[in-house]
């Protein structure tokens, strides 16, 4: 088997679901996701990358969040007994694919990209950024630099930015929440990535799921990376949409999470 005898599986088992958040976030902002997961019998880990939401370790760069994601997935592998479905949302993405190092992808059986950096190895997020660039992105307007090499985004800004279809009861808490971000970690390029040429067979199915009104990673970006998955899935909202459509990014890692895999290309 592919995940090897500790990984063994039937079809009746639901794997575990691990989800990395993006820049300026926490693992707060799933808590919604959540609730809808564990309505569906899904149980799910929200990572809080180094430095961020509850996390008491100094920042760190790419590769030390993708090295933080990847002692996760092993230990939550090991808990279960089964390998998990990995979500990487916005920069989340980058940090995914760079956790992926070939010993890894036996502990995976899927990923998700929601709106995410879904990157090829050698690749950063600032190479797409500046590779299919928009002028009038509202997120470009909300950041603020620091003197420290970190950023902050501007509370009014990064509502039109982040948030512009979610549930407006629910943003004033996430803005509260937002916290600086290293901006050195954007530059830096993946070190794995699924998309590494090798035999499909021995790696994690992927899967894109693209947000329509998403005007901090806009569509032009999410168009570039998305052909690169194995199915791409389309929502019509914002770039937040563990916020603005739980319920429906909680029925497309449901399916992952159950052994499903109908959808678009």
């Amino acid at each position: 088997r592919r995940f090897g005898s500790i990984m063994a599986m039937s079809s009746s088992e639901v794997l575990p679901v691990v989800m990395v958040h993006g820049a300026w976030h926490g693992g707060w902002c799933f808590s919604d996701l959540q609730t809808h997961l564990d309505r569906r019998g899904v149980a799910s880990y929200a990572v809080d990358l180094p430095g961020h939401g509850t996390s008491t370790a100094a920042p760190t760069d790419l590769h030390g969040d993708g090295g933080h994601v990847a002692g996760v997935v092993r230990s939550i592998t090991t808990r279960h007994r089964l390998p998990v479905v990995l979500m990487g949302h916005s920069y989340g993405g980058a940090v995914v694919g760079d956790a992926l190092s070939p010993d890894l992808m036996e502990c995976v059986a899927a990923v998700v990209y929601v709106a995410a950096f879904a990157l090829l190895p050698g690749e950063a997020v600032n190479d797409i950024v500046r590779a299919y660039r928009v002028d009038d992105l509202p997120l470009g307007a909300a950041i603020r630099m620091g003197h420290d090499g970190t950023s902050t985004l501007d509370p009014q800004l990064a509502v039109t930015a982040l948030y512009g279809t979610t549930d407006p009861a629910l943003i004033d808490a996430a803005i509260a929440r937002l916290e600086p971000q290293a901006m050195v970690n954007l530059s830096q390029p993946v070190r794995h990535s699924p998309f590494d040429g090798t035999d499909p067979t021995g790696r994690p199915r992927t899967v894109y799921v693209r947000c329509l009104r998403d005007r901090a990673v806009p569509p032009i970006q999410q168009d570039a990376m998305a052909p690169r998955c194995d199915e791409v899935i389309t929502l019509d909202v914002d770039h937040c949409p563990h916020l603005s459509a739980p319920q429906d990014l909680a029925a497309i890692l449901t399916r992952m999470a159950t052994g499903g895999s109908n959808g678009e290309r």
